[in-house]
């Protein structure tokens, strides 16, 4: 248990030297008199940092995409154990700084992490808080046309919500607001990009009777 608070806290005060980076580097490449050769070196540090982000993340190449897609789920749950961990990855999706194909990858993983947990109604509880900022970020994310989230991504995220074990009902672990308001905009949006998939509709029957489940 303690080592695991530890690594969690490893990775999250690294993701968090990564993002302040990112956002000063950022605005160092907007300045009108920047010179070509600072520009270049200015981009491999930001290339080298949104790396490490994604890492912090529990985020991994993929070899055929190229793209940092590939979720290491132990790593992003040590990640968001913590409330800190979850504003993080809250301020990333906010500010753009976490690439679209990183977030649409970990939105699934993400999303499950806070359903299969039991909600809690203490709106001053700074966990609770911590968690609704992930939620409403999250919830962006899935009322986005373009880019959109993929098929994929809609299908393992109701798959996952699905079939994770918790100590709790469905029913119970959506009744907190925003938890259920980001499902229902995920059912949406499932139906209009996957509403001809049989894996979407299989899913979306297991759902429905998950929650009708006491």
């Amino acid at each position: 248990m303690r080592a695991n608070l530890w690594k969690a806290r490893v990775l999250i005060d690294a993701g968090y030297d990564c993002f302040f980076n990112l956002l000063d580097l950022a605005s160092h490449l907007w300045r009108k008199d920047i010179l070509d050769e600072e520009k270049i070196e200015l981009k491999k540090k930001v290339r080298s940092n949104l790396i490490k982000l994604n890492s912090s993340f529990g985020l991994m190449p993929n070899p055929d995409t190229k793209e940092m897609d590939i979720v290491d789920e132990k790593t992003l749950s040590l990640v968001m154990s913590l409330p800190k961990g979850q504003e993080l990855l809250a301020k990333c999706l906010e500010k753009g700084v976490l690439p679209h194909p990183s977030a649409v990858a970990i939105f699934p993983y993400a999303l499950s992490e806070i359903v299969l947990k039991p909600g809690s109604f203490h709106l001053n509880d700074p966990s609770v808080q911590k968690e609704t900022r992930l939620l409403q970020s999250l919830l962006a994310l899935v009322n986005l046309r373009q880019p959109s989230l993929t098929p994929d991504a809609l299908i393992i995220s109701l798959d996952k919500v699905v079939s994770g074990k918790s100590s709790a009902p469905l029913r119970e672990r959506l009744s907190a607001h925003l938890r259920a308001e980001v499902m229902h905009a995920l059912m949406t949006r499932g139906s209009q990009v996957c509403g001809s998939n049989k894996n979407w509709a299989a899913k979306e029957a297991s759902f429905i009777q998950a929650l009708s489940s006491t």
